[in-house]
């Protein structure tokens, strides 16, 4: 016969101590964080910082959200709670402000054409962007 023993050693629990914001402009700090669902004192949960990396793309304001997880030193008391102390930041890069897109065009039927299409992002409110587009060519003038 052949004796196996497993001895399983749980890890210790990723408590969130602290939750920076960083790399906002024009959206300001309160936005990010009101998008935030985690708090100091909660427990570390993957799931949810997937559902906040999602909410703060929804918002149309960032083009990258990053969310990073840095170990703290432990004290006495967290050993013995077997914590790992953590700190959350949540880092975003904002849209780009102003965006001016433009072309020409040439067919026998339309003649000469063109096309500008600009939109300023996060300038008036934050997630607002507000556009707007001209073109021309032979048959259509908007």
């Amino acid at each position: 016969t052949v004796e196996v023993a497993f001895k399983l050693e749980e890890n210790r629990q990723s408590i969130i101590r602290e939750v920076d914001v960083a790399g906002f402009k024009r959206t300001g700090e309160g936005f990010v964080r009101n998008q935030i669902s985690f708090q100091p004192g909660e427990p570390l949960n993957f799931e949810q910082t997937g559902h906040v990396r999602k909410s703060l793309y929804d918002t149309g304001a960032f083009s990258f959200v990053d969310i990073v997880r840095e170990d703290l030193e432990a004290s006495e008391e967290d050993l013995q709670r077997n914590i790992r102390p953590v700190k959350v930041t949540v880092q975003v890069r904002e849209e780009v402000p102003l965006t001016v897109r433009y072309g020409a065009t040439y067919d026998t039927d339309r003649s000469v054409g063109g096309l500008i299409d600009m939109s300023a992002s996060n300038v008036v409110i934050p997630a607002l962007t507000l556009g707007s587009r001209l073109r021309y060519d032979g048959n259509i003038k908007q």
